[in-house]
């Protein structure tokens, strides 16, 4: 197997130095991982290239200020434009108004888009053990993903036929699209002919 070889500019470390002891401005590497970090004026790391950070809330329902602990340690998380979250929660959210304190940096009000506000329905909110993404923009946490599941409200809506998916009509209003499951399948079972040819 080739190897490469990796040459350290100045100001590029190859281990990672003694807890709060990082240069400002300085990227270290890993040699556990290889996972990269940047030195925070405050002489911690914070980690550049990881997958999003995965957290946990189990505040209660109706509790505006939603406690969010992440996988990785205050030191390491910082609020900043950009930094993108996962959050798996207990319990859903009965909240009008929840905020989120991400690992203790202060409550942040949690918004669906521009500043509407995650209402407490299960179309603008979330349910419990729903695991909902959140990227913070400098001001807010934005829920990211779609603002309505309406392919299983179909019962929502009057006079809907059983097992129909949702659409909506030319208002924007719930309706029974007249199309189910069984609308979208094949009419019979179609077997391929698969033909083998020798070169």
């Amino acid at each position: 197997m080739p190897t490469t070889r990796v040459q350290f500019d100045k100001g590029i470390e190859a281990n990672l130095p003694t807890s709060g002891m990082a240069e400002d401005g300085h990227i270290y590497v890993s040699n556990d991982n290889g996972n990269i970090y940047l030195g925070m004026p405050n002489g911690s790391l914070l980690p550049i290239n990881r997958s999003p950070y995965y957290g946990t809330c189990s505040t209660a329902s109706s509790v505006n200020s939603k406690i969010v602990t992440l996988d990785v340690d205050n030191d390491n998380f910082y609020l900043k434009s950009g930094v993108l979250i996962l959050v798996k929660f207990t319990n859903e959210n009965t909240s009008t108004s929840p905020t989120l304190n991400v690992n203790s940096t202060g409550a942040v009000a949690a918004k669906l888009y521009g500043t509407s506000a995650i209402g407490n329905t299960p179309d603008t909110s979330w349910h419990s053990g729903e695991v909902i993404s959140f990227i913070y923009d400098g001001n807010y946490w934005m829920k990211i993903g779609l603002l309505q599941d309406i392919s299983i409200k179909a019962d929502k809506v009057s006079n809907a036929t059983s097992g129909n998916f949702a659409g909506l009509n030319s208002n924007g209003n719930l309706t029974d699209s007249g199309y189910g499951y069984s609308s979208f399948l094949p009419s019979s079972t179609v077997i391929p002919t698969i033909t083998f040819r020798q070169w």
